[in-house]
C-alpha cells in the first residue's frame, strides 16, 4: 500500500505542475492537464495539491477566485472505468450514534476471534492465545488455501451476523443526519471526525472526480463525475450479500466489509469500502 501511495502522490504532484502550465515529459499528464482546464466548465485561476493543504476534501484543489474545487483523481492501469469508492474506519457507524455496533468491537465480543486462533492452532498444530500471536503466523496461513478458506468462511458468517445487526440499527436512525452522512462520504470526507462538524452541508458544495483509463495504453481515456451535495430520500438500507447497501432516490451507496492487510478473514485492519 506504502508503494501505491507513493506512486499516486508521484503523479497528482507532476499533473498539477501540469494544470499550472509546465509541460511534462508524460504526453499523458499533460493530456489529463488539458482535460481538466477546458472541459470541468470552470475557468481555474490556480491548481494546489491538496497534502500540502489538507483542508479540503480531493486530491487537487483547483482554485476560482476565491471558490476551491476539489479534484479527485482516479488513474486506472488497465480498466476504461471504475464505480467511484474510498474507504472508511470498521467502527464508522458510530458517527451516526455512539451506542451503534462498530465493526472491530463486535469481532472482539462475538467469539469470531477465539474461533479463528483455535482454528489455526488446530491446523498448524501450535498454541494461539491472542491476535498478536494469530499474527505471526500468517504467512503460514496464506500458503495453505484450505486453512485460508476455513478462515474465510468462518468470518462471512459473521460478517453477516454484523451487518444484519448494523442494518437494524441504521433503520432506526435520523434520516436526516445520515443523509448527511451520505453527502459527507461522497464528496470526500472519510473521517468521522470531520463528518462530526459538518451539521449541514452546503447546498450545493462539490467534489469532481476525474478517471483516466487504460493508463498504460497509447489511448488513455478521460472520464470526469460531477458529486453535489443534495436532499436526497433514503428508499431502503439493506444487506446484500456481504456488504450494507443504501439506496437514495438519486444515487446507491454500497459498503462491503473488509479485512484489509491481508486476506478476507485474517482480522486485521477492519473496515468499510464506499462504492457508488
Amino acid at each position: 500500500m506504502a508503494h501505491n501511495y507513493t506512486l499516486a502522490k508521484q503523479r497528482e504532484l507532476e499533473l498539477v505542475s501540469c494544470l499550472n502550465g509546465d509541460l511534462s515529459n508524460n504526453t499523458k499528464f499533460n493530456q489529463v492537464a488539458n482535460y481538466i482546464n477546458n472541459n470541468l466548465g470552470y475557468k481555474f485561476d490556480l491548481f494546489v495539491h491538496s497534502g500540502s493543504i489538507q483542508t479540503e476534501p480531493g486530491d487537487i484543489l483547483g482554485y476560482v477566485g476565491d471558490k476551491i474545487i476539489p479534484i479527485e483523481l482516479k488513474i486506472l492501469q488497465k480498466t476504461k472505468t471504475t464505480k467511484s469508492h474510498g474507504g472508511v474506519s470498521g467502527d464508522f457507524w458510530k458517527v451516526i450514534n455512539s451506542s451503534n455496533t462498530g465493526y472491530k468491537e463486535f469481532e472482539k465480543t462475538s467469539g469470531v476471534e477465539k474461533q479463528r486462533w483455535d482454528i489455526v492452532s488446530n491446523n498448524l498444530e501450535i498454541k494461539i492465545n491472542n491476535h498478536k500471536e494469530y499474527i505471526q503466523y500468517e504467512k503460514q496461513v496464506k500458503a495453505n488455501s484450505k486453512l485460508k478458506l476455513q478462515l474465510e468462511n468462518l468470518t462471512n458468517k459473521y460478517k453477516i451476523k454484523y451487518l444484519d445487526i448494523l442494518v437494524e440499527e441504521l433503520k432506526n436512525s435520523p434520516q436526516e443526519l445520515l443523509i448527511n452522512v451520505i453527502n459527507s462520504l461522497i464528496l470526500g470526507y472519510r473521517k468521522i471526525k470531520d463528518i462530526k462538524d459538518i451539521k449541514k452541508l452546503q447546498k450545493g458544495k462539490q467534489l469532481i472526480e476525474v478517471q483516466v483509463g487504460k493508463f498504460i495504453s497509447n489511448n488513455i481515456i478521460l472520464t470526469s463525475k460531477t458529486y453535489v451535495a443534495n436532499n436526497s430520500k433514503i428508499l431502503s438500507i439493506k444487506r446484500n450479500k456481504l456488504a450494507l447497501e443504501i439506496n437514495l432516490d438519486k444515487i446507491q451507496i454500497i459498503f462491503p466489509v473488509v479485512h484489509g492487510n491481508g486476506y478476507q478473514g485474517s482480522g486485521r485492519t477492519l473496515s468499510f469500502k464506499c462504492m457508488y
